[in-house]
This record gives C-alpha cells, structure tokens and sequence, in this order.
C-alpha cells in the first residue's frame, strides 16, 4: 500500500506570489535544502521529497502567476509503489490538486518569533536574513497559513524541539 504525507509551512512562498530582486523578474524559491525536519525524517528510513526546488516545481506565468508543482512528476512520484512512507514538502499553487493522493496534508506552524529567530539563525539558507524578506515571512503567516490550516488535516507546533515534532 501506498502512504503519502504532504508537510507545508508558510514559510514557502504563498500560493499566487512571485519573488523577486528589484532588478531582476526572476522568481527564486525559499528552500534550495531540505527542510530540518525532511533531514530528520530521512534520517529515520522515511522517503522525502522537498519540491521547493527546481525540477518539481516551475514558475508559470499568466493570470494566476505562481509556482506550480510539475504535475507530470508529481502524478508519478504519488503513483509510485514504495516500502516506505514518503513524505512531501513545499507550497505551490496546484498542490490541492493532488490532497485526494495524499494520506495526510500536515501543517508546521510556529509563531512568528520563533521562525524569525530561526532563520536568523540558520546557516544552510540565507534566505530570511534581510529586513525584506523577514517582513515577506511575517506577511506569509498572515495570508498563506490560514489557507493552508483550512485545507490541512493535521497540525503540529513547530515551536517545539524537532524530535517531538518528527
């Protein structure tokens, strides 16, 4: 049987949202790692995937600009056959096409003191370290996290350590 978990946090870029450098049209993505807790749930024999990055998902323009999950990709990596419980993480635009694929859609919250401190802190992402793009965070946590908590089927404080999160 197949078993499949998709994880979301707000921190990814909201659902409609294109980023940018003001001399730059190019849209670039929060997660180029895998998130803390992907590491520590391969780490544990689980499959993971982090689709935040190039190859799962792309920038498609047009009037509902935003970054999209290849559907190609997804539909084959979902119909996959494994002996392991995949895990899934990223926030695109389409990714509610794919929920009736998925055993659980969970949710990592934390308040906004704790992801800002965070990402101050961490050191395998430079995202978050510019007064911009913290307020970007703080904005996200406002407009995307309700989205993603109405379509979630589980939450988890992510304020907690990450082995009583995983």
């Amino acid at each position: 049987s197949r078993d499949a978990v998709s994880v979301l946090s707000p921190k990814s870029p909201p659902l409609t949202a294109k980023y940018g450098t003001s001399d730059s049209d190019e849209g670039f993505r929060f997660s180029r790692s895998p998130t803390s807790a992907l590491q520590a749930l391969a780490g544990r024999g689980f499959r993971t995937v982090e689709t935040d990055v190039d190859g799962w998902s792309e920038w498609v323009d047009g009037e509902d600009a935003g970054w999209f999950w290849r559907e190609e990709r997804m539909a084959e990596l979902l119909a996959a056959d494994g002996d392991r419980t995949l895990f899934v993480s990223g926030c695109v635009s389409n990714q509610g096409r794919f929920y009736d694929r998925f055993d659980a859609v969970v949710l990592l919250s934390a308040p906004a003191d704790v992801l800002l401190e965070r990402l101050a802190g961490r050191t395998t992402n430079g995202y978050g370290k510019s007064p911009e793009e913290r307020e970007l965070v703080l904005h996200h946590l406002e407009t995307v996290e309700p989205l993603l908590r109405a379509t979630c089927t589980h939450e988890l404080d992510a304020s907690r350590p990450l082995e009583d999160v995983v």
